[in-house]
């Protein structure tokens, strides 16, 4: 049986497959940023320390919270080449999955914005161009 008008259906097919690409992208670009600014930080340290006051002067000058830049020196810490930020993005398909997979993490509220990179997240699920982790494929919807 033919399908009247397909060719409408396969372009609003194709504006979603390019959206979720663009979402996934993004989030990809936001968490090796992020892994890039933690990486920077370190590279101010002096022996193992930071000089005085360094990461309040990052904190007024970015406006982000002294726990976030700590968990992005973490991150940059366990993750020293862009090869392992790949494989942990396997297991981790978000900023905040990554944040709880560090060591010590504080387990708190999800802030909004980290609520928006997870959605962003789930929308593909597509990180370093791997699928989502194993334990999320082959789920079925509930009928």
């Amino acid at each position: 049986m033919l399908i009247e008008n397909i060719e409408e259906f396969i372009v609003i097919e194709k504006r979603i497959d390019t959206a979720e690409d663009d979402a996934a992208d993004t989030l990809r670009e936001s968490i090796r940023d992020r892994w890039e600014s933690g990486k920077w930080i370190l590279t101010k340290r002096v022996g193992k320390q930071l000089p005085k006051d360094m990461i309040g002067e990052l904190v007024k000058t970015t406006g982000k919270s002294e726990r976030e830049l700590r968990y992005r020196m973490q991150f940059a810490e366990q993750c020293p080449t862009e090869d392992k930020v790949c494989k942990r993005l396997q297991t981790c398909p978000d900023w905040y999955a990554v944040i709880k997979s560090l060591p010590n993490a504080v387990r708190g509220t999800m802030p909004n914005r980290r609520r928006s990179l997870q959605a962003l997240g789930d929308l593909q699920g597509l990180v370093c161009g791997h699928q989502k982790p194993a334990e999320t494929q082959g789920r079925q919807a509930n009928p």
